[in-house]
């Protein structure tokens, strides 16, 4: 929740934010632990560092929203 107490959001917002962000991370780190990302000849970082900017760019979108 620290991280996203920097958004302008509502709190009930920041807590659904709280569960997505936790959400992309942990099923990153099962599917990666369980081995289903070995099949791609892609950087997985990438595909990390990706997925966590979808979350940032939603946050901002969400912020913008709520400053107008």
């Amino acid at each position: 929740m620290q991280v996203l107490q920097s958004y302008p959001i509502l709190d009930d917002r920041r807590m659904h934010w709280q569960r997505v962000l936790r959400g992309v991370m942990h099923g990153f780190v099962s599917q990666e632990s369980s081995g289903y990302f070995s099949h791609y000849p892609v950087e997985l970082e990438e595909s990390y560092c990706l997925a966590i900017q979808c979350v940032i760019d939603g946050l901002h979108k969400e912020a913008a929203q709520h400053e107008r």
